[in-house]
Formats: structure tokens, sequence, C-alpha cells
């Protein structure tokens, strides 16, 4: 949770290199989804962090292969592909 904003990761399939992740408020209310190019053959995404400690609010997620991504969230809109930093 950050900034009263809930994020949670959906593995669509297993082979699809686009993973969705869907805004929620602390009340459950539905804001919005965002797509992450963080999947695929051998990158199962394995976990994510919402954060500002980093400048500007970041994605972090992680796979089984081992790498750490960051993406921007900043003016991000919903359904668009968020930016690998």
């Amino acid at each position: 949770m950050t900034g009263e904003k809930i994020y949670l990761s959906y593995t669509v399939e297993p082979k699809q290199t686009r993973n969705v992740i869907v805004q929620y408020t602390t009340s459950g209310e539905y804001e919005g989804y965002y797509y992450v190019d963080n999947g695929g053959r051998g990158v199962v995404s394995e976990g994510l962090v919402v954060t500002t400690d980093y400048g500007g609010l970041r994605l972090f997620m992680s796979g089984e292969n081992g790498l750490l991504k960051q993406f921007s969230l900043d003016g991000a809109i919903s359904g668009s592909v968020l930016p690998l930093i």
C-alpha cells in the first residue's frame, strides 16, 4: 500500500510477457489498471513494491529469474504500459 492505494499483480498466462497491475483504494474501490513487461517464459513475477523513496512514484517487480525491474507510475493513465526505468 502506498499513498492510500493498493496495487495487485496478476499474471494472465505464464507465456505472456505483459502482466496486469490493478489499483484499488484502501476501501476496496477499483481505480484502474496498468501493464508491465515483466513476464514470459521463465520469468514468473514474484512480488511488487510501490514506493516514492526513489524520486517519483515507482513500481518495483521481481521475477523468479532473479531480476528486479523498476517502472514509473508518475502520470500513468489507466490502461497504459508503464515505462521501464
